[in-house]
Parts: structure tokens; sequence; C-alpha cells
């Protein structure tokens, strides 16, 4: 379910014809996908779920302005390998006893069922992982948002699901070269080349291309330590900023989003409803200003790290 705001953030560039956007959106086509809460013997059930969680467990889309949210929940189960192929070698042996042959003399078949039966019974006994993951879709900017990593497993499943509705929809990097050369000037000169919106931290990643890393924590990230590392090879992979004095986050080569908080100077001029009459009262206001200031900084972004336009951009 959506809180107030992504704690990570993660930016996709997409491509989804104007009919399939009918087709992801309906409602009827998304309880078919909808997730079912794993089985005993199931290894992954993945689906999507509601916005707004047991606040209403049937809302699974919700629209903010022109952008379309969406939820998925994964389950996973995972067995040992290790305690199957041991318990497999015990079934066996056993069921080559009571037919009085080798176990090699075992049909391959009757061992291919022996594994299944043991992997379901594993699978029974083990308490599911799970996943969510929430994503924002902009048909204007042809992008998707979603508040974890880009390299978490579950956006992969998650445009697997998509595809269900719309079968032409694709996902691109929104940085499809990791800028860490750009990252980098910014950090070794910060007073002339860092851009005015933005103001450091003290958390950097450095690492050279013999692959040693650096992590720098609560360091002042303008020291003459910090250049060190850099004019022995080392580039900035990602760098703790401030945007505007609004939000704060880590920002990596690629241009996910880590940490990310809003400052208190986000919210001046928010007045707050007094006594929501429900959880979309409640939390409307801060996705108006969640997809606001996505957009806004991603569209910064683009220009900052001389990105190729969309095609929206170039009009």
């Amino acid at each position: 379910m959506f809180s107030r705001f992504f704690k990570s953030i993660s930016c996709f560039n997409i491509d989804l014809s104007e009919d399939e956007w009918h087709n992801l959106l309906d409602i009827e086509s998304l309880k078919q996908l909808r997730h079912i809460p794993i089985k005993q013997s199931q290894k992954e059930s993945i689906g999507f779920s509601s916005v707004t969680g047991y606040h209403n467990p049937d809302l699974l889309y919700h629209s903010v302005d022109r952008f379309h949210f969406l939820s998925v929940t994964r389950e996973t189960k995972k067995v040992s390998k290790l305690k199957v192929e041991q318990r497999l070698v015990e079934a066996k042996r056993l069921l080559a006893e009571r037919r009085n042959v080798v176990t090699d003399d075992l049909e391959e078949q009757e061992v291919i069922e022996l594994k299944e039966k043991i992997e379901r019974e594993e699978l029974s006994k083990k308490s599911p992982d799970e996943a969510r993951i929430n994503l924002v879709l902009d048909p204007l900017k042809n992008r998707m948002y979603v508040d974890t990593v880009g390299t978490d497993t579950v956006i992969k499943k998650t445009v697997s699901i998509i595809r269900k509705l719309a079968p032409s929809f694709k996902v691109h990097p929104f940085v499809a070269n990791p800028a860490e050369t750009i990252l980098t000037q910014w950090l070794y000169n910060p007073k002339s080349v860092l851009p005015d919106e933005l103001e450091l931290g003290n958390e950097a990643s450095l690492k050279s291309p013999e692959d040693a890393k650096a992590k720098l924590f609560k360091q002042d990230l303008e020291s003459e330590e910090v250049k060190i590392l850099m004019n022995h090879g080392k580039q900035v992979f990602d760098i703790a900023v401030s945007y505007q004095e609004r939000i704060g986050f880590t920002l990596n080569n690629v241009g996910y989003l880590k940490k990310v908080k809003p400052r208190d100077m986000f919210y001046d001029g928010v007045e707050r409803v007094e006594a929501s009459e429900s959880y979309l009262q409640e939390y409307q206001q801060d996705w108006e200003l969640l997809v606001s200031w996505m957009t806004e900084f991603y569209d910064w972004l683009e220009r900052k790290f001389d990105l190729p336009k969309t095609e929206e951009d170039a009009t």
C-alpha cells in the first residue's frame, strides 16, 4: 500500500500503446491478476494488491491527476537444496530396499516424483517472505516510478504481470549510460560545478576501475581527503545531497534515489485536512505533492545528465 512518500525512487522510461493503457487500467482485468495468499506448497504468489491496503482491500487502482497508482505483492518461499538432496538420497535408499534393487535401477520418473514430493513437504514448513512494490505510471511523460531500487527482482516480476494485461509494455533505463563521471565532477569541484539546486550531504560511495570501494559516512565531502581519493582514480557512484533544500536523498549513477526524506520546507504552505473521512482523503494531498516532485526532479535530472529527450519533451 502507498504511504505518504517514497523512501526509495527508481524511474524508468516506458513504452505502451494507447489502446493497452485502457487494458491495463481495466478494474475487471486487474481483479483477474489479483494477489492470492501463497499456498502451503507454492514457491511464489504474485499479483496486484490494494493501493490502500486493509483500508480498502478492493481498491486495485487509483488515479492522481494524470498519474496511475498500482501496487503489487509478491510472496516467496525458498527451501534448502541441500536439505532436499539429503532427504532424496534417503528416500531413494528406502525405496530401493523395498524393491530389492540398487538405487541406480529406480525409474527416473519415480525419482522426479520423490523429489517433487519432498520439495512440497519442505515448502509447507516454510513461512513466506513478502515484498510489496508501489508504482506510479505517467502516460504523458512515458515514465514509471517505483518505490524501490531498480535492481530489485520484484520489479522484473511486476513488469511480467503488467505484460499479461498490456503485451506491448516495455521498460527502459531512465539513465542508459551510468553517469559516475558527472557525479565525480560535482564532488571534485562543488563550488563551481555542483548544480545550484543541490547541496552536499555527508555520505558518498567511490570506486576505482580495479573495483576498490570507499564508503564515506558522516564526512565533509569537500575535504582534501575526499579529493585525494578521486585523484587516485576513484569515481563517485552515489552521493548524498539535498535538492532545493526541500528533499534529502542519496543519488546514484543511474538516477536511483535512496534514503529519500522530505524536509520541513517541502510542506510549506500545505494545509492539512483536520478530520479526513478516509485514507484516500488523508493521503491525496501527499500523493499530489509526490507525483509533482518526482516529475519536476526527473525533468531536472534529464537536463543535468544530458539525457535523450522523451517524445513529449521534444515537442
